[in-house]
């Protein structure tokens, strides 16, 4: 946790980046960085290693999680998943690692990675003996995304942010006197100007 150059000094230099300069250079750089010698590969394998790693601190836990979660970038749909899964099994019963995670990406500007941590977040849910804190993670949940002027346009992150709460409130762990307000339909903004096929064409 208090060394100069690990997760956090990463995710505060990724998170600088417009997702467009992001991509130009990150993202083509992990892409083929699922391979067997790979730092990533390594850190994922550990990840999904099925001992509880009660050794880690909550704080080198969350670290582990930021480093994966930036590997959520690639464009490589395998490694991609293979990451997310390593953060389930990072997070099951550490739901308090799960808030504080969704805190540090809450601004996120890239979509894919946004989504798969609250992938990653249901699955550990739902995977996880200990719920403890499960009413401030869906609290945090329900203040970040639902309780916005327009809830988060992506169908997969308002689902699993959607079924994390269902799931405190199944357990008894959260009321919520207005549950409509986690269901479809959701407050959202249409765009008012489409480009037209000429525009999106001299993209090519």
């Amino acid at each position: 946790p208090e060394h100069l150059y690990n997760a956090d000094s990463l995710h505060r230099y990724l998170m600088q980046f417009s997702m467009a300069d992001r991509d130009a250079n990150w993202t083509t750089y992990l892409h083929d960085k699922d391979e067997d010698t790979s730092t990533m590969k390594r850190l994922i394998e550990w990840a999904s290693q099925d001992d509880n790693k009660e050794y880690l601190s909550d704080d080198s836990r969350l670290l582990a999680c930021k480093a994966i979660a930036w590997l959520c970038t690639s464009t490589n749909i395998s490694f991609r998943d293979t990451a997310t899964k390593g953060l389930v099994c990072l997070l099951q019963d550490k739901l308090p690692v799960i808030t504080r995670l969704l805190s540090d990406f809450n601004a996120v500007n890239d979509p894919y990675v946004y989504e798969r941590i609250l992938a990653a977040a249901y699955g550990a849910v739902l995977r996880s003996v200990e719920l403890n804190e499960l009413d401030k993670l869906s609290k945090f949940i329900l203040d970040a995304i639902f309780q916005q002027a327009e809830v988060y346009p992506n169908i997969l992150v308002r689902d699993y942010a959607r079924n994390i709460i269902e799931y405190a409130m199944y357990k008894k762990a959260l009321f919520i006197e207005n549950p409509q307000i986690i269901r479809p339909p959701y407050k959202s903004q249409f765009p008012d100007k489409l480009p037209s096929n000429d525009e999106i064409d001299a993209y090519k």
